[in-house]
């Protein structure tokens, strides 16, 4: 979109004519560059902050000549979009990002001896990439069912507070169906997506906020078990660590914010290791392990979490 179609949109949509709405965005656009050129920041609510960074002197390389020059010091103007722009950017990306990650899950599936229709089925009833990924190897492993409902409700347990926050956003138009197939497809992305919106949601809207994500991911999960079978081993092999990766991706961010949650990770990361290593603790199946180390550092994380918080209180 250019100025001239933006001031044609914003014509049609407030009934002002075409002169004076270019006459309010020329106005807007000079009132902005003289803040900016005052070293001022412009904040508009919903849509961001403009401000000036100024850039100190420094070498470079010319590309067209490959000659090395200097550039000198100068100010220039930036744009950080706020939080609620940013939100309705990412709703088509939970799709792709859905669709990146439920392929290195198809990989894994297939990895670790399940069929096709079966990750993709996993995918379809699930939804959820840690607990599918905690699912696989009790399955293969021939788990009880005991050890794999309750692997689930663990891992999952936050779905259950979730709902409970969006169900307090969605309308009336929403029956009691709607809410349980709505449950079914609340994750992460698509909570925070719903939860961020300022008034209250409809069945349509969430079904339309669900659909494409929910495409998604069993369209990824399809995509990678199908070239799990036609890729070479070596390569099945090494697309294999895609999901641990995404997972590392998403923790270590957050461990180099917070000493304590760095604390849950290596002590998860020690209880897994006694897990396999310590021949008495070997035998545990591996369902009942994730349950154990994930209740015991997270019971650990929120006491640490408690204490840190009481001292900084005092």
């Amino acid at each position: 979109m250019n100025k001239a179609e933006l001031i044609a949109e914003i014509s049609e949509r407030t009934k002002i004519s075409v002169l004076q709405t270019e006459q309010v965005i020329n106005f807007a656009a000079d009132i902005i560059a003289e803040r900016l050129a005052m070293r001022e920041k412009v904040y508009i609510v919903g849509l961001g902050t403009f401000d000036v960074h100024s850039r100190a002197a420094h070498d470079a390389v010319n590309p067209r000549t490959g000659e090395r020059i200097t550039v000198e010091a100068y100010d220039a103007p930036v744009f950080k979009a706020a939080e609620p722009l940013k939100k309705r950017i990412r709703k088509m990306p939970i799709c792709l990002g859905y669709l990146g990650v439920s392929f290195a899950f198809g990989i894994f599936a297939v990895q670790n001896g399940l069929g096709v229709l079966e990750a993709m089925l996993i995918s379809m009833t699930n939804m959820t990439s840690a607990g599918q990924l905690a699912a696989v190897p009790i399955i293969v492993g021939g788990g009880t069912l005991i050890e794999l409902a309750l692997g689930q409700l663990v891992i999952n347990l936050r779905y259950l507070f979730m709902s409970v926050s969006l169900s307090q956003k969605l309308d009336k138009s929403v029956t009691l169906l709607d809410r349980l197939i709505i449950s079914f497809g609340n994750t992460d992305e698509i909570f925070a997506v719903a939860t961020s919106r300022g008034e209250d949601v409809s069945r349509s809207y969430m079904y339309g906020l669900i659909l494409m994500p929910y495409i998604g991911w069993s369209a990824g999960t399809a995509l990678g078990a199908g070239m799990g079978t036609l890729l070479p081993p070596v390569v099945v092999s090494a697309l294999g660590i895609a999901i641990y990766a995404m997972f590392a991706a998403i923790v270590i961010p957050q461990t180099k914010k917070d000493r304590n949650m760095l604390f849950c990770v290596l002590l998860s990361i020690a209880l897994s290791c006694a897990f396999f290593y310590v021949p008495s603790l070997a035998s545990v199946p591996k369902g009942f392990v994730v349950i154990i180390c994930a209740l015991l550092a997270s019971t650990v994380f929120a006491a640490a979490k408690s204490i840190g918080g009481k001292y900084d209180g005092e």
